[in-house]
């Protein structure tokens, strides 16, 4: 049968019982992605009780599109099952949200985005382990877009205080709030102690094609063109974490040179590790100056 077979008779902005949906068009009533094939629909469902399973990009964008988590509450996303249907030609995507008890608000019918439908983004779990999930891009069905030209990566030079408003509202994941805030008063003392040394700092914002949020540098000196990335411990975990961002960021923002920045120094390996990628590691030393570490010979 279909999207149009079987008559579709809920206006945009109507608000009605979730179960009465399902008595009349079909469909799970407990998932957050409902197929109904026997009325030639897709039910999608949204709202803030998904947010804690890491449903948390769910949002309307100004340009009119609609961002929508797939389902699975567990492990990385897949593209299967009602993830795979979403993409399904021939069927309506009915894409409702919620309204409070039990009811649902009917925002209208969609259609995914005809050159990137869907991107992988990251977010925790319902055991706050972080994963891959699934976003789709979404368009209201008189307003899919026709053309759209190749993009490229946006760039955007932000002040380093930014970071500040950025670490207070990092709770996503388990014990980031106190490691970014750690990470923030070393990125300040490193600020002040360089720009007393005739350095300018800054950071980047960058937005990749095909993602939904943007990706942040922690640091660029404009006096010597080097990309740092903080961390606010020197331990192997973070130090990974750091040398994988600043690989990744480095491909967007131009720069002469690469650097970790850290509150301690690294153990020799370590450094050893950044020096055969020619990346500096700079420390911070206990009178309030910085360094950089070098390696010592095995």
């Amino acid at each position: 049968m279909g999207a149009h077979a079987y008559p579709w008779d809920i206006t945009v902005g109507e608000v009605v019982r979730r179960s009465q949906v399902h008595e009349r068009f079909g469909g799970s009533r407990q998932s957050g992605i409902a197929p109904a094939p026997k009325t030639g629909n897709i039910l999608l469902f949204t709202g803030e009780v998904g947010k804690e399973y890491g449903y948390n990009f769910d949002e309307s964008r100004v340009d009119g599109s609609f961002m929508y988590t797939g389902e699975g509450q567990e492990g990385d996303q897949q593209l299967t099952r009602g993830n795979k249907a979403i993409l399904r030609d021939g069927v309506a995507l009915r894409l409702f949200e919620s309204a409070g008890h039990a009811q649902v608000r009917y925002l209208g019918e969609y259609q995914p985005d005809p050159v990137q439908p869907y991107s992988v983004e990251q977010a925790p779990d319902r055991n706050s382990e972080v994963r891959n999930v699934l976003v789709f891009r979404l368009w209201p069905i008189d307003q899919v877009p026709s053309v759209v030209s190749a993009e490229e990566p946006q760039v955007t030079e932000l002040p380093v205080e930014s970071q500040d408003a950025e670490a207070l509202n990092s709770s996503s994941i388990a014990g980031a709030t106190e490691a970014e805030l750690r990470k923030a008063g070393l990125v300040r003392r490193y600020q002040s102690w360089l720009t007393q040394n005739g350095g300018e700092l800054v950071r980047h914002e960058i937005q990749v094609p095909g993602t939904v949020r943007p990706l942040y540098t922690d640091l660029f000196d404009k006096v010597t063109g080097e990309l740092i990335e903080a961390k606010g411990s020197a331990a192997r975990h973070y130090m990974h974490l750091a040398l994988g961002q600043l690989l990744d960021y480095a491909r967007f923002v131009e720069h002469t040179s690469l650097a970790i920045l850290v509150p301690s120094h690294p153990s020799n390996d370590l450094v050893q590790l950044l020096e055969k990628q020619g990346i500096s590691c700079i420390y911070e030393l206990p009178n309030g100056h910085f360094a950089r570490a070098s390696s010592l010979p095995d």
